[in-house]
């Protein structure tokens, strides 16, 4: 016995040496925590996006954006880890196994990898008080596994103006919850190019982005046998070429140094040279292709001259040999890569050749982008230093969401904290504006919409008026039906007070940039003072405030609220209370031609104790099941934007819609139900959101709606 101990002892003494090493190399130490000024960074809020500024050491900006985003940090890595229960479901991976090939990732990529993003990792450690060894896994998820994108570049003749325009899509697993985490940073390294990167809160690689020497990066997924897990990953790449690059040759020489890892493809655009460069690369290959390129020579290339796009194929043969996407070792045609991405931006680029602007540049790429997988959606105008970016929500696809514009000037003005924390900021952009045209009239532009409210100054709500991504018409003809939001009829127990409010005399006084406060007096004919205050929460939300001060007892007091959309919005939904469950129900024509959900049976008496026979334009309701929360909303079936209409349970009494495809397409809310004694004021309010949604975004707007108070 004491033998075979003997012999043992070496052999476990040889383990444990091996042991120790293997998890000291793994597990290496790291630098040491530096002083940092938060001061250089700060959080600001545009188009309801959140945009983070950081500024100086590698350190110093991780730890800057550990503390400016520390909830939103711990959220992406609790979601991460969801995503490896996920893989150990699906592929029977465990849990410790997938995170020990992450961890010896990081350790084999870690000597390709600039010294300066491992040391703002540890700082992004340290300021959100998180696992450094978490986060670098997360950053070796790309050397792993790849994922199709698409991107294109168009300039000179193929523009209307000559200006650069650079699309791309980034399509990858909508499961990850990754696009709950979005934020664009302004980053301001020291020493280095400023840029600006659309990300996510735990990833400090770039995805996206462009730098202020007006260089644009895109990336592309393309499955390859040439590999390797002991490179740089793509996205530290992508950054590097950001940090460091000012022209189109400057990328090339970091491309062709760079150990790369798996398959990506490249488009990077320079708006100061006006071109742009293709770039296809795996393990030990390189090539880059320009525009209309002679060496483009697979059958299936589509050349174009001052254009350049790209999903998941390769046009260089020997990369292409190497490939396991896009049907490879076939020819690509009958993929997704092929063609929906790849031809589908070069046959729309053909057909708008010379005629691509901004939002002809927008349409093409958000026509290209991936079903259930399209994370962001960037459009770069290079040219002018300008971006529109929109993001994923929930489950839905960010090209079907509202883009959202920036521009690096002004992000990246030197003074740009300081004029936001002056007084000035209150000057900020009105929506609200008074038209030259006619008083009482407005001109309204959130960004989002645009149009008029009281055109001529009649009370008949927004009307003209348009959504501007995607464009749309959502209101638009005053001369035969008025808009959104509008007064119609105001009632009491078989009572109407005159044939519509919109005919009333009523006084309207810009209270700010956001907010119209519309004043109808009380009159003989009239014993009621109604006021409404129109407030928008942001470019795509507007609260209306509505109170009633009666004058006199006012028995089963109605105030009925409509909406009149075009026949781009061709039904309404309510959500409502069945058998099968509570849920969003279409309004079929055999359901009736005027149709009504009441909120409960004592609402059924109210609608029918006459008021609704009194001419003009008597109505005769056919009753529908109960509303389960007064929601209704219609949307447009091809871009997927919805008009929503949301009130509070107990102020409305009724939810109320035409059948689908009635010319009217509108919407309405009987409002209050219930008696006012004189003297006494009643309110309550309703929120208008118009944006692309779902319905499960929907309610849960509804949910945020109910937590606000009714007044202003």
């Amino acid at each position: 016995m004491k033998k075979k101990i003997r012999y043992l002892l070496p052999v476990i003494f040889v383990f444990v040496v091996l042991f120790a090493g293997f998890y000291f190399w793994l597990y290496p130490s790291r630098g040491s925590h530096e002083a940092v000024d938060m001061k250089k960074a700060f959080v600001e809020e545009i188009e309801g996006t959140k945009v983070v500024h950081l500024k100086g050491t590698p350190y110093e900006m991780g730890f800057q954006r550990g503390v400016l985003l520390k909830d939103v940090i711990h959220k992406s890595l609790a979601r991460f880890d969801e995503l490896l229960e996920l893989a150990k479901r699906e592929v029977g991976l465990p849990k410790f196994a997938a995170k020990l090939i992450l961890d010896v990732t990081w350790r084999l990529c870690s000597p390709h990898i600039p010294l300066r993003y491992s040391r703002e990792l540890e700082g992004l450690a340290d300021g959100a008080g998180v696992s450094l060894q978490e986060l670098r896994r997360i950053h070796v998820v790309s050397v792993i596994t790849e994922r199709g994108c698409s991107s294109f570049a168009v300039w000179g003749k193929a523009t209307v103006d000559g200006k650069m325009y650079h699309g791309r899509n980034f399509d990858w697993i909508m499961e990850a919850g990754i696009q709950e985490t979005a934020v664009t940073f302004c980053y301001e390294p020291q020493g280095l190019n400023s840029f600006v990167s659309i990300g996510y809160a735990c990833a400090i690689g770039v995805l996206s982005g462009m730098n202020n020497r007006k260089v644009s990066i895109a990336q592309i997924g393309a499955t390859n046998k040439d590999k390797r897990i002991d490179g740089i990953p793509l996205e530290f790449l992508l950054r590097q070429i950001l940090e460091e690059a000012s022209t189109l040759e400057q990328v090339t020489n970091i491309i062709q140094k760079a150990r790369h890892t798996v398959g990506y493809n490249y488009v990077i655009a320079d708006g100061d040279e006006n071109r742009a460069y293709a770039y296809e690369t795996c393990a030990n290959h390189v090539a880059i292709f320009t525009d209309n390129d002679p060496r483009e020579t697979v059958e299936y290339a589509i050349p174009i001259e001052n254009a350049v796009m790209r999903a998941d194929e390769a046009m260089d043969p020997t990369i292409r040999s190497l490939q396991t996407c896009a049907k490879a070792p076939n020819l690509p045609y009958g993929s997704n890569s092929y063609d929906h991405r790849y031809k589908g931006m070069a046959t729309r680029i053909k057909e708008n050749y010379g005629k691509i602007d901004q939002n002809m540049a927008l349409e093409i790429l958000k026509a290209v982008a991936m079903v259930n997988v399209n994370l962001h959606s960037v459009l770069y105008c290079p040219t002018d230093l300008e971006l529109w970016v929109a993001h994923a929500k929930g489950t839905e696809d960010a090209a079907k969401q509202r883009y959202v514009h920036y521009k690096m000037s002004e992000l990246l003005d030197p003074a740009r904290k300081e004029k936001l924390s002056s007084p000035q900021k209150s000057e900020e952009k009105p929506f609200f504006t008074m038209s030259e045209k006619f008083p009482g009239e407005y001109l309204v532009d959130t960004g989002a919409l645009r149009g008029t409210f009281r055109l001529e100054g009649k009370s008949i709500g927004f009307v003209p008026f348009f959504s501007v991504s995607p464009e749309l018409e959502i209101s638009g003809s005053p001369d035969i039906l008025p808009g959104l939001l509008n007064f119609y009829r105001v009632f009491t127990t078989n009572q109407r007070y005159g044939e519509s409010v919109r005919g009333v005399v009523s006084k309207a006084e810009l209270v700010d940039g956001k907010t119209l406060k519309i004043v109808w007096d009380a009159d003989e004919s009239r014993p009621f003072i109604l006021t409404a205050i129109y407030q928008w929460k942001n470019p795509e939300m507007l609260d209306l405030y509505i109170s009633v001060e009666a004058k006199q007892t006012l028995p089963n007091f109605e105030i009925f609220l409509s909406s009149y959309l075009t026949e781009k919005f061709p039904e309404s939904y309510v959500y409502a209370q069945t058998e099968e469950g509570d849920k969003f129900l279409s309004t079929p024509m055999d359901a009736g031609f005027w149709q009504v959900f009441p909120r409960d049976e004592q609402a059924i008496p109210i609608i029918q104790d006459g008021r609704w026979t009194i001419p003009p334009s008597p109505v005769d309701w056919a009753v529908r099941p109960f509303f389960k929360e007064p929601i209704i909303y219609r949307v447009n079936d091809d871009t997927k934007l919805a008009v929503v209409h949301i009130a509070r349970k107990e102020d409305c009494f009724a939810v109320l819609t035409p059948h689908v495809g009635e010319k009217h397409y509108s919407m309405y809310f009987s409002l209050f139900g219930k008696t006012v004694e004189g003297g006494q004021t009643v309110s309550t309010t309703v929120r208008m959101i118009i944006a692309p949604m779902s319905e499960e975004q929907i309610f849960k707007a509804y949910q945020e709606f109910l937590a606000i108070g009714k007044s202003v």
